[in-house]
């Protein structure tokens, strides 16, 4: 189960895995999360993507570029991203159907670090996270389509922004 567990934890990277860049907010399948959101997203660019949907190569970085703004009235002191995959399971001991699992070391992590131009955050102002992230071997496992989840949160638990896209395997 562990081993499940890690291998499709792995596969929320799978967004950012080629050479190349593309803006990815524009395209089919890309779609933003069912919860209020604080902040306008200007663009989702992603580094590491040449063509739509993105393919997953294990060992390959690939960097999110989001740029934003918020109109809340309180400026954003500090934020955190968390990376899922959402795909679907034949049965197994984790059950069947569509799975969201959380990517490893991905959760609650710190992002005002990745921001420019830093934490706080100022409400109107455009302000981009970049989040580079590594394609690890063991998605090369797994065929077929998925969604990639990428959330941000800010210091009060409010999301700032939350979208999913699609990736595929070969």
């Amino acid at each position: 189960m562990a081993n499940m567990l890690t291998f499709l934890t792995v596969l929320a990277v799978a967004f950012v895995t080629v050479n190349g860049a593309i803006r990815v907010d524009d395209k089919r399948g890309f779609r933003y999360c069912r919860t209020p959101q604080l902040a306008q997203i200007e663009s989702v660019q992603v580094t590491g993507c040449n063509r739509w949907p993105c393919f997953i190569i294990p060992g390959r970085t690939g960097t999110f570029q989001i740029t934003f703004t918020h109109n809340s009235d309180i400026p954003i002191t500090n934020m955190i991203s968390s990376i899922y995959a959402r795909v679907s399971l034949p049965v197994t001991n984790l059950g069947a159907g569509n799975t969201r699992v959380a990517m490893p070391r991905e959760t609650k992590q710190p992002v005002c670090h990745l921001t420019t131009p830093g934490c706080p955050v100022y409400p109107n102002t455009k302000t981009t996270i970049s989040k580079t992230i590594v394609v690890p071997q063991q998605a090369r496992l797994v065929r077929g389509p998925m969604m990639v989840e990428f959330q941000v949160q800010d210091n009060l638990g409010r999301m700032v922004t939350c979208f999913m896209a699609p990736v595929f395997t070969n």
